[in-house]
């Protein structure tokens, strides 16, 4: 399962919490992106549970402000 996952964070962070994705095995790609998110991740997963659980986590980071996931449709 792919699916991408859009980050608000505390300004100034924005290096740090990429850095700190990568050493998540759920994360593919981070970057720190312009415009309405500060960080766009690539985020692959086994299933909905594993995806739920993952970003749950992530969500608990004192530095991340707001998330967004796109799921993306079946190949």
């Amino acid at each position: 399962m792919l699916a991408f996952l859009l980050l608000v964070c505390s300004p100034g962070m924005e290096k740090e919490l990429v850095e700190e994705l990568h050493t998540y095995k759920e994360i593919a790609e981070a970057f720190v992106v312009y415009g309405e998110y500060d960080i766009i991740g690539k985020v692959e997963v086994p299933d909905l549970k594993q995806l739920n659980d993952f970003v749950t986590e992530v969500r608990k980071h004192k530095y991340i402000e707001l998330t967004n996931t796109l799921i993306v449709m079946g190949e």
